[in-house]
C-alpha cells in the first residue's frame, strides 16, 4: 500500500486487497469506522466513554458488545463511569470495581478498574474535567507518528 501525499491517494497492491477482503469477512458487521477527523467533534463524555470502551474489551469485546446492545443498560452504564460520576467519587477505584462487578463489561474487571482508575490521575489523559488526551493530534499526520505521540502522553 503506497499513500501519495500530494494527492491524498491510497494504492493497493493486490495482496493488500486480500488482507482487507480478509479483514472485511472477519469483522463485517463488528465494526463500524468512524469518519476520519471524527474524534475533534465528538463530545467530552463520549470521548472517555471510547476510552473506558478499551480496557473493557481486553481478552473479549463480547462483553461489552452484549452491555451496548441493550440501549437501557447501554445508557446506565455511561451514566454510572462518566466522566462526571469517576471524577466526584471519593475512591473511583473501588467505584469503577462496583460498576464493573455489576455489569461485568470484561473478563478482566478488577485489574481493569485499577488501570482505569490510574488514567483518570494522568494530566495527559485528564486535565481537571477535560480528556485532553487526542488534544492537537491530527488525523493527517502518519498513524505511527499519531500512535507514539499517544504512547507518550500515557
Amino acid at each position: 500500500m503506497e499513500f501519495n501525499p500530494s494527492t491524498n491517494l491510497v494504492t493497493f497492491t493486490k495482496k493488500d486487497i486480500e488482507k482487507l477482503d480478509l479483514i472485511i469477512k472477519t469483522f463485517n458487521g463488528h465494526l463500524k469506522p468512524e469518519k476520519l477527523g471524527h474524534y475533534s467533534i465528538i463530545s467530552n463524555e463520549e470521548l472517555w466513554i471510547k476510552i473506558v470502551i478499551q480496557f473493557c474489551v481486553m481478552g473479549r469485546a463480547s462483553l461489552i458488545e452484549k452491555i451496548f446492545s441493550d440501549n437501557e443498560i447501554k445508557n446506565r452504564f455511561c451514566q454510572d463511569l462518566s466522566l462526571k460520576s469517576l471524577l466526584s467519587s471519593k475512591n473511583p477505584e473501588k467505584y469503577i470495581t462496583k460498576v464493573f462487578e455489576v455489569f461485568k463489561p470484561t473478563r478482566f474487571w478488577p485489574q481493569q478498574a485499577k488501570k482505569l482508575s490510574l488514567i483518570l490521575k494522568e494530566k495527559n489523559v485528564i486535565n481537571k474535567d477535560r480528556v485532553v488526551l487526542i488534544d492537537g493530534l491530527s488525523h493527517k499526520k502518519d498513524y505511527n507518528e499519531i500512535r507514539n505521540e499517544l504512547c507518550k502522553r500515557n
